[in-house]
C-alpha cells in the first residue's frame, strides 16, 4: 500500500511524519480511505477543457480532483503559523488583541479552492510598558447562543470521539461509535429510516426519531455503552476477555432492562 500511494505523491513534497499517520495498517486494517488509482495517473485530467465535457463528466471530475487534493493535503507538512497577542491594561480592565501570520502554508495550498482565504492579522509593535491612546470606546451587547445543529461533518467528529473517556491512551482503530468506514453508513441508516432528517446542511431529529428516543433505555442509547462494547470485542480479539465474558454481561444488561 505504502509503495502504491508513494508512487501517487512522486510530485509533491510528503511529509513522513504525516504519510504514516495516513498509511498505516496496524490503525486501519479493515479498510483504507479513498484514495486515487495508479491507472489515473496516466490521464492528464487538466488537459481536457471544460466546455468539452459533459455535465455528469464534469461531475467526475471534481469527485475526483476532491479525492487527490484531500490525500495530498494528508500527506503534506502541517500548517505554521506565528500567533502574537497584545494585552492593554486600563485602569482595572484588560484588553487584548490577537495577531496572526502564516509562514507556511502546507497543506493548505492543496485545498486553497476548497476553503475561504485566511488572511493575516498583523498587530503593530510593541513594547512592554508602552502606553496607548484610546480613541474610540463601544460597548457590544452579545447573548450566549444555543449550540449548533449537527452537519453531517460535525456528527461524524462526534461520533469519532465519543466515549473517548473509556478508550483514551489505547491505540485502536474502534473507538468511538463505528469505524471510520461506517460511521457514514450509520448517519445513513437513520436518514433511511427517518429517524433524522437534513435541513440544508443540518442534520436535525424527526417526531419518529424522538419518540424511539423516549422509550429507548439510557444504558442502550448511551454512546459510552458503545464505545465499551467496542473495546469488549478488541480485547477478545487480543486473548484478554472472553466472549462468554462479554455474552454475560450483555444478557444481565438486558434482563435489568427487561426487568
Amino acid at each position: 500500500m505504502k509503495e502504491t500511494a508513494s508512487k501517487l505523491l512522486k510530485d509533491i513534497k510528503i511529509d513522513n511524519e504525516n504519510f504514516e499517520k495516513i498509511f498505516n495498517s496496524s490503525k486501519v486494517s479493515e479498510h483504507h480511505a479513498i484514495i486515487p488509482t495508479l491507472l489515473s495517473l496516466r490521464f492528464d485530467i487538466e488537459s481536457v477543457p471544460n466546455s468539452e465535457r459533459k455535465v455528469y463528466e464534469l461531475s467526475e471530475r471534481k469527485v475526483y480532483e476532491l479525492i487527490r487534493d484531500k490525500l495530498y493535503a494528508a500527506v503534506s507538512s502541517n500548517l505554521a503559523e506565528n500567533t502574537t497577542k497584545i494585552i492593554v491594561k486600563i485602569n482595572d480592565y484588560e484588553f487584548s488583541a490577537n495577531g496572526k501570520v502564516i509562514t507556511s502554508k502546507g497543506f493548505t495550498e492543496h485545498l486553497s479552492k476548497y476553503m475561504k482565504d485566511k488572511k493575516d492579522v498583523i498587530l503593530p509593535k510593541l513594547s512592554k510598558g508602552d502606553y496607548l491612546d484610546v480613541n474610540e470606546v463601544k460597548i457590544i451587547k452579545k447573548y450566549t447562543k444555543p449550540p449548533k445543529a449537527y452537519t453531517e461533518n460535525t456528527l461524524l467528529k462526534a461520533m469519532e470521539v465519543a466515549g473517548n473517556d473509556i478508550s483514551k491512551g489505547i491505540d485502536v482503530e474502534r473507538k468511538g461509535l463505528g469505524t471510520p468506514a461506517t460511521r457514514a453508513g450509520i448517519i445513513e441508516t437513520l436518514l433511511s429510516r427517518e429517524l433524522i432528517k437534513r435541513e440544508q446542511k443540518n442534520l436535525l431529529m424527526t417526531d419518529k426519531g424522538k419518540k424511539l428516543i423516549s422509550v429507548v433505555s439510557d444504558f442502550l442509547k448511551s454512546p459510552r455503552t458503545t464505545a465499551d462494547f467496542e473495546m469488549k470485542l478488541f480485547d477478545i480479539a487480543n486473548g484478554k476477555f472472553t466472549e462468554e465474558q462479554f455474552l454475560y454481561e450483555v444478557i444481565g444488561e438486558i434482563r435489568n432492562i427487561v426487568e
